[in-house]
């Protein structure tokens, strides 16, 4: 809440008082499991848009997308379009946007601006990006300049993305409403080498979710950092994955903190949700050391951060190929995430770790589905003769191909 009356009354009525157009910004590889999750919350009707899932909200929605979407990477909210064939028309018309709604005082504020230009008439992107940093500085200096020392100031340095697209000469201006990356849980203080980022993990169980919706556990081989073992917690249980931390919002004038906090302590409940099973045993395995060590540091902190009721994963430390269905955990069918340390601590060439997992599927006695993440190409042939659950899938992961593989077990 501001101390500026009339700044007040101006941010609850053409802030909170209106809607504008979200985009959320996912992987293509996952948008199907992104507009699932959204058609789950009741957003039935938003559709691809210029930047990722695009539709209209409110603040309330805002607040909600972030704290409580598991699968995109960001939420942006476009505050302007307009038309700009130059330099000088582009700091015009932004000068004239009411920025002190969206920001604080300028002081320690730090404009990240993304550019992305395609037959722009403005043709150098160095100087869209000065045109637009030095218009919204000179309309918050002017504002604040003129306002009441007592309002709110926010301490220390502070970043705001704006994305800048310009198309010929027809300009779009989106904010960032997420800040850190949405994947960011607050949980994971020890990554381990090369994590899967949570949001693709989300993706992924989603994914799964719809073809097996009832999974009696869920194992999380050769775990690393724990990444499934918790989004599968998460996901089940219906919390909201973004109740523990902040965003770019909560660095605005018209930041509400009971808004925050009543979406960061919804549920959601379990008929909107594919899942059912919200006691489902979830069991996190990994022979190393170092690595479980780190799980655990990192389940400290998911407990901190989210209420679970004592519903969390149970990491253990074991050989993952020793694991069969003669273990009391493994009854009946379920899940098993395979992130493999493919370059830290396979031993062997991939072929033989290949040979190796398809021995283990085909005797393990497992029932329900493996899901397997492999790094190359050549490598998925070795599992030509395994039925799929669903169709192979390729994304993008730490900057190389990643193949996704769901395996029927039995």
């Amino acid at each position: 809440m501001n101390d500026n009356p009339n700044l007040e009354k101006r941010i609850k009525r053409h802030l909170w008082g209106q809607k504008f157009p979200l985009e959320v910004l996912t992987d293509s590889a996952f948008l199907p499991e992104t507009l699932e999750e959204l058609k789950s919350l009741g957003y039935k009707n938003w559709e691809e848009g210029d930047w990722g899932i695009r539709g209209i909200g409110s603040f309330h929605d805002l607040y909600r997308l972030n704290i409580q979407l598991s699968t995109p990477g960001r939420i942006v909210l476009e505050v302007a379009r307009f038309k700009a064939g130059a330099r000088e028309q582009l700091f015009r018309r932004a000068r004239a946007l009411p920025w002190e709604l969206w920001f604080g005082r300028p002081e320690g504020l730090i404009f990240d601006i993304r550019t992305h230009f395609h037959g722009a008439l403005i043709h150098h992107e160095g100087q869209g990006k000065q045109a637009l940093d030095e218009a919204i500085r000179a309309r918050l200096e002017e504002f604040w300049g003129s306002a009441s020392d007592s309002l709110r100031v926010i301490p220390g340095p502070r970043t705001q993305r704006i994305y800048l697209d310009i198309s010929g000469s027809n300009v779009l201006l989106f904010l960032d409403t997420s800040g850190d990356h949405l994947g960011k849980r607050g949980y994971r203080l020890a990554p381990g080498p090369a994590p899967l980022a949570e949001n693709r993990a989300a993706a992924i169980i989603r994914k799964l979710a719809r073809i097996q919706p009832d999974p009696q556990w869920i194992l999380d081989g050769m775990t690393g950092s724990g990444t499934f073992a918790f989004e599968s917690s998460l996901f089940f249980q219906g919390l909201s994955v973004g109740g523990g931390r902040d965003f770019a919002f909560s660095q605005w004038p018209s930041y509400r903190e009971s808004t925050k906090n009543y979406w960061s302590r919804q549920r959601i409940e379990p008929n909107v949700r594919v899942g059912q099973n919200e006691k489902v045993k979830v069991i996190a395995n990994d022979r190393d050391d170092r690595s479980l060590g780190a799980a655990k540091m990192n389940l400290d902190q998911f407990r901190s951060r989210f209420c679970t009721g004592g519903r969390e994963p149970r990491f253990v430390k074991g050989d993952f190929f020793s694991l069969s269905s003669k273990a009391d955990e493994f009854i009946g069918p379920g899940w098993v995430f395979l992130n493999p340390p493919y370059d830290y601590r396979i031993s062997g060439s991939l072929d033989q770790f290949a040979n190796k997992l398809t021995r283990w599927i085909e005797t393990s006695g497992l029932e329900g589905t493996l899901v397997l993440l492999l790094p190359q190409n050549r490598i998925v042939e070795k599992f030509s003769s395994i039925p799929r659950v669903f169709d192979d899938l390729v994304f993008n992961h730490g900057g190389r191909g990643v193949n996704l593989l769901g395996l029927s077990l039995k």
